[in-house]
C-alpha cells in the first residue's frame, strides 16, 4: 500500500468519526446495570399448571456512543462484561457475552430499540441476555414524550407505545402509569421523575400484567438518563413460545458521563449510518447436538431440542402462524437426490391426513453449495386445511437434513417467504464420531397447535 493510498485510508476514516461526534446529541457513556429476578415460571402439563422456581442475577458494563443521525438514536456499545446466572428448580445455567461478539448497535426504530451486531449476527440467547427492561435508549425516549412544562410535581401520563419500549412489551393495551417530577435543579443540570401503576400489555401473544415502580434521574436540559431503580411485578400467561411468569424483578442502570469515546475509539466506523433493515436483525441458531448451523429473523423461536430434532415456531403480531421442524436424515453420498423417494416417505408419515400435492416439487442449488428438494403437500387435520411445507438438504458430502413447515392454509400467504432464510442459510457443522445421525421425521400432524 503506498502512502497516497495510506493517507486517504486513514483521512476518510477520520472524517467519518469527526462528522459523527459533530451529531446532534452525541456522546459518550459508561453504563453500569444489574438485574435481579426472583419468582416462578408457570409450566402447563398434562396434570395441570406447575410453579417452578425461578431465579434471575445478571449484570452489564459497557461503553456506549450514542447520537441521533437522520432522525434515528443510534448507539454503538461496547461491553466489558454481560453475564446472568439463571436458576430454575434448583439448576444453575450461566450465561456470557463471548469477547469476540461484544460490538453491538442499538436503535430506537419506531416503537422499539432493537439491539444488533453491526458485523454479524445474534444469537437468541445473546439477544435475551443483553434486551433487558430500561434500556437506555427506552428512557430517553420516555422522558422526550413529556410535552408539559417541566417543574416540580408536574405529571402525565406515559403514551403506551413508551411503556412498551420500556418494558420489552409488544404492545400496552391499558395504563394508569403516571410520572411525576420529583425535583428539578436547573443550576447544577439534573432532575428526578418517578413513575408508578400498572401496565396490561401483550407480549408473544398473551397478556401480562406489570405494576411499575421507578426512580428516574436525567441531566438537564437533554434529558440523558444517568440513573434508574425500577422494580416490577409481572404475571404473565403462558404463550405459545415460552412459560409463563409470576415473577419480581429489579433493575438498576447507572450512567456516567465520559469525555470523548475511549475503548469505542478504534470502532466508531462501525455506527449505523441508516436504519437497520430486516436481515440486519437476523438471528443466528447453532445447534451442535444436530451438527447445524443457520439463521433466522427474530420472529422464530425455538421451543424444544432433543435426539429426533429441533422445533420453532413463527409468532407474527402475537399470532402463532407456523411450526418448524427440523431434523438429521441418515447421510446418503450415493443414492439419487430424487422426489420420488421423498414423497412416498411424507405421504406414509402424513397417512390418512393427506389428501394432495399442492405443487411439482423443485430442485435448486445453494449458493452455500447444498442441494435443495422442495415438496408441499396439503391435507387436513381436525377439519382444519393445512399445509406441510418440507425441504430436504443435502450437502456436497452427502449430509442430510429435513425441514418442514407445518401451518394452517390460511395462513400461507402471510407466512410469504419466511422459510427461505432458514433453509437458504443452514449448514452441517463438523460433528464428533456419535453413530448414526438421527432421522428427522415428518412431524405429527397438527403438532402446531398444542
Amino acid at each position: 500500500m503506498n502512502r497516497f493510498t495510506r493517507f486517504w485510508l486513514v483521512f476518510g476514516k477520520l472524517f467519518v468519526v469527526l462528522s459523527w461526534a459533530s451529531g446532534a446529541s452525541a456522546g459518550s457513556w459508561q453504563v453500569e446495570l444489574s438485574l435481579q429476578v426472583q419468582g416462578h415460571l408457570i409450566l402447563v402439563q398434562q396434570e395441570g399448571k406447575a410453579r417452578v422456581p425461578l431465579a434471575v442475577s445478571a449484570s452489564q458494563s459497557y461503553e456506549q456512543y450514542h447520537l441521533v443521525r437522520r432522525g434515528v438514536p443510534s448507539s454503538l456499545c461496547l461491553y466489558e462484561k454481560a453475564e446472568a446466572v439463571v436458576t430454575i428448580d434448583g439448576q444453575r445455567v450461566p450465561q456470557h457475552l463471548p469477547r469476540e461478539r461484544n460490538l453491538v448497535a442499538v436503535q430506537t426504530l419506531k416503537d422499539r430499540v432493537v439491539l444488533f451486531r453491526p458485523q454479524g449476527v445474534l444469537t437468541r440467547d445473546e439477544l435475551d441476555l443483553l434486551d433487558v427492561p430500561g434500556h437506555p435508549h427506552a428512557l430517553q425516549h420516555l422522558l422526550r414524550g413529556h410535552t408539559g412544562r417541566w417543574e416540580p410535581d408536574a405529571s402525565w401520563r406515559p403514551q403506551a407505545d413508551r411503556l412498551a419500549m420500556l418494558l420489552g412489551l409488544d404492545a400496552v393495551g391499558g395504563s394508569n402509569v403516571r410520572a411525576r417530577v420529583r425535583s428539578i435543579d436547573r443550576e447544577l443540570g439534573h432532575l428526578t421523575v418517578v413513575l408508578s401503576g400498572q401496565v396490561d400489555g401483550a407480549i408473544h401473544g398473551v397478556a401480562t400484567q406489570i405494576d411499575l415502580k421507578a426512580t428516574l434521574r436525567a441531566t438537564w436540559p437533554d434529558l440523558e438518563p444517568t440513573e434508574l431503580k425500577m422494580t416490577l411485578k409481572e404475571k404473565r400467561a403462558t404463550s405459545h413460545v415460552g412459560p409463563g411468569l409470576d415473577v419480581e424483578a429489579t433493575v438498576q442502570l447507572t450512567r456516567r458521563r465520559l469525555p470523548r469515546p475511549v475503548k469505542l475509539a478504534g470502532h466508531l466506523d462501525q455506527l449505523p449510518r441508516e436504519a437497520a433493515d430486516p436481515f440486519a436483525l437476523r438471528l443466528e441458531l447453532i445447534q451442535p447436538e444436530l451438527g447445524i448451523r443457520l439463521e433466522h429473523d427474530r420472529r422464530w423461536h425455538v421451543v424444544h431440542v432433543g435426539e429426533q430434532g429441533l422445533v420453532m415456531r413463527l409468532l407474527d403480531r402475537g399470532e402463532l402462524l407456523a411450526q418448524c421442524n427440523i431434523g438429521r436424515a441418515p447421510t446418503e453420498k450415493n443414492t439419487p437426490f430424487t422426489a420420488a423417494v421423498w414423497r412416498e416417505r411424507i405421504a406414509e408419515s402424513l397417512g390418512e391426513h393427506f389428501l394432495r400435492w399442492s405443487q411439482p416439487p423443485s430442485r435448486l442449488k445453494l449458493k452455500n453449495g447444498n442441494r435443495a428438494l422442495h415438496l408441499r403437500a396439503e391435507g387436513e387435520v381436525e377439519g382444519l386445511p393445512i399445509v406441510w411445507d418440507y425441504w430436504v438438504i443435502r450437502s456436497p458430502g452427502g449430509h442430510q437434513a429435513t425441514v418442514l413447515f407445518t401451518m394452517e392454509k390460511k395462513f400461507q400467504r402471510r407466512f410469504g417467504n419466511a422459510d427461505r432464510l432458514i433453509v437458504h442459510t443452514l449448514r452441517f457443522l463438523a460433528r464428533e464420531a456419535q453413530g448414526t445421525p438421527t432421522t428427522a421425521g415428518a412431524g405429527t400432524p397438527g403438532e402446531k397447535r398444542r
